[in-house]
């Protein structure tokens, strides 16, 4: 049988440090044909050049390959419509350019899609990793946790219920898809430093189930410039919180609204009043006196928003 063509979208800003390791873990998956995309996000260091340089040597390697440059930063989501665009294969994997890819990711991905073909995306284990003051890679011990199985074994609208608590714990990095599900929906621009939340509540909604593999596909690099990743002595990345609250007020309200969840939209209403003020009257910094302000903002707010 002949293989599926396989599109792999890299997304880089300012990823010069990081890069080439990702896109060798690429060079070396064990499964062939595959397309590479790289997406950069008007990056200000050499990732850019880079990256070209590094296409232009490894090309052979490829079906196809392309270098797509945004004029102005847009965030995650446009970085990723942009990449996505570019893309020609039946099967989409797209992956942040300071993560890896474990060998045999894009083959082990192949072969679930192939064994269920109801299948349209599927999520599979992850580790992370960091790098030490030598520069080396200090592995987990563990692979990243992941939902309890009962989730993945649910229908989509029991999947969505979970989602919309914010109880499931899905690895945006091993997400594993058929392209057209991204060609059919794309991510949302305006969220621009939190794609993975929405997409999968906008999926499960409309009926499509997430699987899981129960394999280890990628190393996940925490620290560094994630965006979930909060500064030293800080509470919180103002970028994802933004981005998070934004979603809260735009799309996720209006659903609790409608469907009468009250506590659960109580629930989020405390989370980003307490995130307001925090940022407002603690400057965001978290000492062991702000620290002790933000629990008794807290309570206040447990108490007068049920």
């Amino acid at each position: 049988m002949e293989k599926p063509l396989v599109s792999i979208v890299v997304i880089s800003y300012n990823s010069a440090k990081t890069i080439v390791e990702t896109l060798n873990s690429i060079r070396e998956q064990t499964y062939s044909p595959l397309e590479l995309i790289v997406s950069d996000d008007a990056s200000a260091d050499e990732t850019v050049a880079i990256a070209r340089a590094w296409l232009n040597e490894n090309r052979s390697r490829f079906v196809r390959t392309n270098l797509v440059v945004a004029e102005k930063n847009g965030g995650i989501s446009a970085n990723l419509n942009r990449g996505i665009a570019e893309t020609q294969g039946e099967f989409l994997k797209t992956i942040a350019a300071d993560d890896i890819l474990l060998p045999s990711c894009i083959e082990c991905n192949v072969r679930f899609m192939r064994e269920y073909p109801n299948a349209q995306i599927v999520f599979s284990k992850v580790r992370e990793f960091s790098i030490v003051a030598t520069g080396e890679k200090k592995l987990a011990a563990q692979p990243a946790p992941v939902c309890p199985p009962p989730f993945f074994e649910m229908s989509a609208e029991e999947q969505h219920d979970i989602l919309l608590a914010g109880c499931a714990d899905v690895c945006a990095p091993s997400s594993f898809a058929r392209r057209k599900l991204f060609t059919k929906h794309p991510y949302t621009p305006y969220y621009t430093a939190m794609e993975d939340w929405p997409k999968w509540l906008e999926l499960t909604a409309a009926g499509i189930k997430l699987f899981f593999m129960n394999e280890e596909t990628v190393l996940y690099r925490i620290g560094g410039n994630s965006v979930s990743s909060t500064a030293e002595k800080t509470f919180y990345s103002p970028r994802f919180m933004d981005s998070r609250k934004l979603f809260y007020l735009m799309e996720l309200r209006r659903e609790l609204v409608e469907r009468n969840m009250k506590k659960l939209k109580a629930r989020y209403d405390r989370e980003f009043l307490r995130y307001d003020l925090t940022m407002a009257l603690l400057g965001n910094r978290e000492t062991a006196l702000n620290s002790f302000l933000r629990h008794i903002i807290s309570r206040f707010l447990k108490i007068f928003i049920r």
